[in-house]
């Protein structure tokens, strides 16, 4: 059985695996723009083969942040867990009886 404070340490590792999740997405973002700009309008290459390339490039990042999002995101027939008025952690169900 966890106690309260692996309970607290498991969901804090899943916000900061959320977290990171949505900062790769972001900077996989960022990324795709600042090279689609400098392809497109600087190196005047194809639009459509531009995407192309960006989208193959950042499949990895992608499927990476989604990972990382899926992983921070808790089951929904994960356990319910609360801490009594006497300190122990017992188990509830989804109604938080």
């Amino acid at each position: 059985m966890l106690n309260h404070r692996m309970l607290h340490m498991k969901k804090t590792v899943a916000r900061l695996v959320s977290i990171a999740g949505t900062v790769v997405y972001g900077i996989t973002g960022l990324i795709a723009v600042v090279y689609l700009f400098g392809a497109v309008v600087w190196m005047h290459a194809p639009p459509i083969a531009a995407l192309l390339v960006t989208l193959v490039m950042m499949t990895p990042l992608l499927i990476l942040s989604w990972i990382l999002r899926r992983a921070g995101r808790p089951s929904p027939r994960q356990a319910w867990y609360r801490v009594r008025s006497d300190g122990k952690l017992v188990r509830s169900n989804a109604r938080g009886d």
